[in-house]
């Protein structure tokens, strides 16, 4: 049986899996190395993920998601703040 070429091979899928997954973890606000980590590849990964233009462009709009997904929680913990003797 011969290797798949191109993106059906089987680490180019894998590769592009766990890009999206990075990518929906870093626009639900982890932070960037935490995301790779969390798929289970090495941080240095990043450096070599970031030399593909689309990659890095998917990040810049992950990241600005994620940033506004933090920020909208904070404003959510902000309204219920209670004090003690309520609590």
């Amino acid at each position: 049986m011969a290797a798949k070429e191109g993106n059906q091979h089987h680490t180019r899928i894998k590769l592009a899996q766990d890009q999206a997954s990075v990518l929906k973890l870093v626009a639900e606000g982890t932070p960037l190395e935490m995301a790779v980590v969390q798929v289970g590849r090495k941080r240095e990964v990043l450096r070599n993920w970031l030399k593909d233009p689309k990659f890095a462009s998917r990040l810049e709009e992950a990241t600005s998601i994620g940033a506004n997904t933090v920020t909208a929680s904070m404003h959510v913990a902000e309204d219920k703040k209670i004090d003690y003797a309520t609590f």
